[in-house]
Protein backbone atom coordinates (compact mmCIF):
# COMPACT_ATOMS: atom_id res chain seq x y z
CA UNK A 1 0.00 0.00 0.00
CA UNK A 2 0.93 3.75 -0.82
CA UNK A 3 0.38 6.58 1.57
CA UNK A 4 -3.02 7.77 2.47
CA UNK A 5 -4.28 4.26 1.46
CA UNK A 6 -3.37 4.87 -2.22
CA UNK A 7 -2.85 1.53 -4.64
CA UNK A 8 -0.63 1.80 -7.42
CA UNK A 9 -0.88 -1.33 -10.20
CA UNK A 10 1.09 -1.82 -12.95
CA UNK A 11 -0.54 -2.20 -16.62
CA UNK A 12 -1.10 -5.49 -16.91
CA UNK A 13 -3.16 -5.61 -13.52
CA UNK A 14 -5.26 -2.69 -15.08
CA UNK A 15 -5.49 -5.12 -18.30
CA UNK A 16 -6.80 -7.49 -16.24
CA UNK A 17 -9.48 -5.27 -14.50
CA UNK A 18 -10.38 -3.73 -17.38
CA UNK A 19 -11.51 -7.41 -18.94
CA UNK A 20 -8.37 -9.13 -20.21
CA UNK A 21 -7.17 -5.79 -23.04
CA UNK A 22 -4.25 -5.90 -24.84
CA UNK A 23 -1.80 -3.69 -24.40
CA UNK A 24 -1.85 -2.37 -27.69
CA UNK A 25 -5.34 -1.26 -26.45
CA UNK A 26 -4.66 0.30 -22.98
CA UNK A 27 -2.27 2.65 -25.23
CA UNK A 28 -5.07 3.76 -27.16
CA UNK A 29 -7.14 4.54 -24.55
CA UNK A 30 -4.35 6.16 -22.89
CA UNK A 31 -3.66 8.70 -26.25
CA UNK A 32 -7.55 9.56 -26.80
CA UNK A 33 -8.42 11.93 -23.88
CA UNK A 34 -12.39 11.92 -24.61
CA UNK A 35 -12.46 8.30 -23.19
CA UNK A 36 -11.51 9.97 -19.64
CA UNK A 37 -8.69 7.12 -18.91
CA UNK A 38 -6.74 8.06 -16.03
CA UNK A 39 -3.19 8.61 -16.08
CA UNK A 40 -0.43 6.33 -15.60
CA UNK A 41 2.11 7.87 -12.76
CA UNK A 42 6.00 7.29 -13.71
CA UNK A 43 8.04 5.30 -11.08
CA UNK A 44 11.29 5.21 -12.66
CA UNK A 45 11.20 3.80 -16.35
CA UNK A 46 7.35 2.34 -15.55
CA UNK A 47 3.90 3.23 -15.49
CA UNK A 48 1.45 2.77 -12.49
CA UNK A 49 -2.31 3.51 -12.20
CA UNK A 50 -4.47 4.48 -8.93
CA UNK A 51 -6.42 1.37 -8.76
CA UNK A 52 -9.51 3.09 -7.42
CA UNK A 53 -8.99 5.53 -10.45
CA UNK A 54 -9.60 2.86 -12.77
CA UNK A 55 -12.44 1.23 -10.90
CA UNK A 56 -14.30 4.18 -10.60
CA UNK A 57 -13.51 4.70 -14.69
CA UNK A 58 -14.90 1.74 -15.01
CA UNK A 59 -18.05 2.08 -13.37
CA UNK A 60 -18.62 5.66 -15.13
CA UNK A 61 -18.60 3.40 -18.27
CA UNK A 62 -21.07 0.95 -16.76
CA UNK A 63 -23.44 3.59 -16.14
CA UNK A 64 -23.39 5.47 -19.08
CA UNK A 65 -23.69 1.67 -21.28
Amino acid sequence: MQPNNIQLIPSQRVRVLCGDISLSALERWTRRPELGFPKARMIGQRRFWVQAEILAWLASREVAA
